[in-house]
């Protein structure tokens, strides 16, 4: 019964565990359809015939259009991550200034709690750029 339709294996792909992962990786491209086939002990031409019947446009759209997301999410935790390092270290900085102007003003040195307070001034500045730059 070779040529019988419904001989052979059913639903190789849309039985396995991994099917999800499988079509993902059909869709992206991050593996060959050889590669695929060798892991879930298939020959290629299955996988191809799966890609060109059982896989929708709208899923092909909704898998990069996920995938793009995930990316976009993941540049942004990195930029989020590293505007809070440089906030921490302008943070930091002020307070270290506000220290210098405390002990300015306690031993009477004007000049240098003047300059403590221009360089605090400075740093507000750049902290607080994108909300208020008249700082």
């Amino acid at each position: 019964m070779a040529g019988n339709k419904a001989s052979g294996r059913h639903g190789v792909i849309d039985n396995h565990p991994e099917k999800t992962s499988i079509i993902k990786d059909i869709v992206l491209g991050r593996r060959s359809l050889t590669d695929i086939a060798r892991r879930i002990g298939t020959h290629p031409d299955t996988v191809r015939r799966y890609r060109d019947t059982k896989i929708t446009e709208e899923t092909r759209r909704r898998i990069i259009a996920e995938n793009r997301i995930e990316g976009i999410e993941a540049d942004t935790a990195i930029v989020n991550e590293e505007r809070m390092d440089v906030a921490r270290t302008y943070e930091k900085l002020a307070r270290r200034v506000e220290t210098l102007i405390t002990k300015a003003e306690e031993i009477e040195d004007d000049v240098f709690a003047l300059a403590a307070m221009e360089g605090l001034r400075k740093v507000l500045r750049v902290t607080c750029s994108p909300l208020s730059p008249r700082l």
